[in-house]
């Protein structure tokens, strides 16, 4: 009874806010390896790595995320399926119209001529839009996931083969 109390409270007050004009803001955290990161990173890497994260940011309902096209979707709709981990970041009194905006005039920055696995991805992007929205960003060991796998023995091999690969894919995109 008391659980369903408080339930109540939190969807009444989220209401209120909407009401309001103003929405929580999430981060939907997936796992790009679907759990296999967690189990081989430490014999591959020497580290335990939980996952390879993929993140977007939930604001009224709404998930905005780029995997090479900044994209705006019904939040849980995406094909990354359900996130790992869901993150309140805060809440946000600014309307879906400046949203939109900011997101408008984030393109030149992040589209496919422009993504980098290891500097430039959609944590990068996410990490933008919660400093936006709420004033904060997204958790560090997210963000600086990549580097953390590229000062490992086996990602210092990799990141020539992975550069390799983004001059490549940047090619397509000229």
């Amino acid at each position: 009874p008391q659980k369903k109390t408080r339930m109540s409270q939190q969807r009444a007050t989220k209401e209120r806010r909407e009401e309001q004009g103003s929405s929580v803001v999430v981060l939907h955290v997936y796992d790009l390896t679907q759990g296999w990161a967690k189990q081989l990173s430490q014999a591959i890497l020497g580290k335990r790595v939980d996952g390879l994260w993929h993140t977007g940011v939930v604001v009224y309902g709404r998930e905005y995320f780029w995997g090479g096209e900044l994209t705006v979707l019904r939040a849980g709709t995406t094909v990354y399926g359900h996130p790992h981990r869901v993150i309140e970041l805060g809440h946000t009194f600014l309307p879906i119209d400046v949203i939109d905006q900011f997101v408008e005039d984030l393109r030149p920055r992040f589209n496919p001529s422009t993504y980098s696995l290891l500097g430039h991805n959609c944590n990068i992007f996410s990490n933008e839009m919660a400093m936006f929205l709420t004033g904060k960003g997204i958790p560090s060991d997210i963000v600086g996931l990549p580097e953390e796998i590229m000062a490992t023995p086996m990602g210092a091999a990799l990141r020539p083969i992975i550069q390799q690969l983004e001059q490549q894919q940047r090619a397509m995109y000229p």
